[in-house]
């Protein structure tokens, strides 16, 4: 009975040292299958990485005639990043490294956002776990689509707009960054507008509640 009773005094919590460890190991392994590995996968084939090379050949991002018009009228935004890793190396070799990258990225800025909205100094750790477990965010972090890129953009909008209305915030310094990040993420991927709708709906609705 004893026993019991320090056992509910005191319960098991993992640190949050212990917290971040699994992001770190995530991000290592992903890095490295994202450097050895080429891109295979069907979207990035025959959509990503295919409209970069037209580029790279065209020598000019205007369009042309293609049977997957996807190259043309999907946001570019992402590729274009490949498109100057391409001219750096002359090859895919770092294509994916661009959403590893910002898997780290929405990984640190998931982190940063859970630590001002619960001040508590343990939902940071957490949270980054959270998102570095995610299965299809660890699938994406090696391969070549965007998902991940417009994720971290938008991550970045909900941290700079929160921090806008908080005590240490400078609203219109922050609130120019959210929208510049809301901006970057609707010129990576189109579905970073139903995101965006309603998150830019609650930054307008917090603005009026202040006047």
């Amino acid at each position: 009975m004893a026993l019991r009773k320090v056992a509910r005094a005191r319960p098991s919590r993992m640190p949050p040292a212990a917290a971040l460890a699994v992001p770190a190991a995530v991000l290592a392994a992903t890095f490295v299958v994202a450097f050895a590995a080429a891109p295979n996968n069907w979207d990035s084939l025959v959509y990503h990485n295919a409209r970069v090379m037209q580029w790279w050949d065209h020598g000019s991002v205007a369009p042309w005639e293609t049977s997957s018009n996807r190259q043309l009228r999907m946001p570019p935004l992402a590729s274009y990043f490949k498109l100057a890793l391409l001219g750096l190396t002359g090859n895919d070799v770092l294509f994916n490294l661009v959403q590893w990258a910002f898997f780290a990225f929405s990984i640190l800025a998931a982190a940063a956002l859970a630590a001002r909205l619960v001040p508590s100094g343990r939902a940071g750790p957490w949270a980054a776990l959270l998102v570095a477990t995610i299965p299809m965010a660890v699938l994406q972090s090696t391969s070549t689509q965007n998902d991940v890129v417009v994720a971290g953009y938008l991550l970045a909008a909900a941290f700079f707009f929160f921090r806008a209305f908080a005590a240490d915030g400078a609203p219109f310094h922050d609130l120019v960054l959210g929208g510049a990040a809301v901006g970057l993420g609707l010129a990576t991927k189109g579905t970073a507008y139903l995101f965006a709708v309603p998150l830019l709906g609650t930054v307008a609705g917090a603005a009026l509640g202040r006047l």
